[in-house]
């Protein structure tokens, strides 16, 4: 019993965490499996603004909002690698900055490699223009789960 509780709790503290950007402010980053794809959705009733879905090979996904912006910066990027020996469903969830104030948002792009072609992509706060994002991507029926995001600002 002992061992399984371990996995468990290593797996948490695996699948939440934080990442601090060069420019010193934090990303929240949070990935979840759920057995349930019903239990995805978030803020029911919520108005989701999606973000453009560009499929580029098999498997490869490309994520986007907004467009570069003369001087601007990249002020995030969040990156992982994430396996399972059983197909899942999962949810990566990102918010920027994790506290106070950031850059207004000009661009974000994730790249997201997952073994299905079925997922999408949403902010659920904030976005291109405001000083804050917050955004979620499911990837459905998955053996793998790579991501890249980037958040470029001024």
């Amino acid at each position: 019993m002992l061992p399984s509780i371990f996995v468990v709790l290593a797996f948490l503290v695996l699948s939440t965490y934080s990442y601090r950007s060069e420019t010193g402010s934090q990303t929240y980053v949070e990935v979840i499996t759920i057995d349930d794809i019903a239990k995805l959705k978030l803020n029911e009733g919520a108005e989701f603004i999606p973000l453009t879905r560009d499929l580029e090979n098999r498997g490869l996904i490309s994520y986007k909002i907004g467009q570069r912006v003369p001087n601007d910066r990249l002020v995030s990027r969040v990156s992982d690698s994430i396996y399972w020996n059983v197909p899942q469903n999962v949810q990566l969830r990102v918010e920027y900055p994790s506290k106070g104030i950031g850059a207004v948002v000009s661009f974000v792009e994730c790249n997201v490699n997952q073994s299905s072609e079925n997922g999408r992509a949403y902010i659920i706060s904030g976005g291109y223009g405001q000083r804050n994002i917050c955004f979620v991507i499911e990837a459905f029926s998955t053996f793998w789960f790579n991501y890249d995001c980037t958040i470029w600002g001024k």
